[in-house]
C-alpha cells in the first residue's frame, strides 16, 4: 500500500508539474475560458492552468502521506446479524 501510494504522489507530482510547465501549449490547444480572463484578467486561462497543477501536487502530496484518499470510508452499519432487532411497529 505504501508503494501505491509513493507511485501516485510521483505521478501526481509529473502531471502538476506538466500542467504548470505546458500552460501556454494547454491554452493555444483548448483556448481561452472567457471566464478566467474575466475574473482574473488577463493571463487568466494560464493562471488556471497553473493553479490546476498546483492543486494536482497538493492533492498528489496529501495522497502521498495519507491523508486524502480516493476511496470513501466504508460505512458502518453495526451488527447485522440477528434479524430480531428488526420489530414491527404497534398501532393502537
Amino acid at each position: 500500500m505504501v508503494f501505491a501510494r509513493l507511485v501516485g504522489f510521483v505521478l501526481s507530482l509529473g502531471a502538476g508539474f506538466a500542467l504548470i510547465r505546458y500552460a501556454e501549449v494547454l491554452v493555444r490547444t483548448f483556448g481561452h475560458a472567457d471566464w478566467a480572463e474575466k475574473y482574473l484578467g488577463s493571463g487568466g486561462s494560464y493562471t488556471v492552468w497553473k493553479i490546476a497543477g498546483i492543486l494536482v501536487i497538493i492533492f498528489g502530496f496529501l495522497y502521498g502521506i495519507g491523508r486524502f484518499d480516493l476511496a470513501p470510508e466504508p460505512i458502518d452499519l453495526g451488527d447485522q446479524s440477528s434479524s430480531s432487532q428488526i420489530t414491527d411497529p404497534v398501532i393502537k
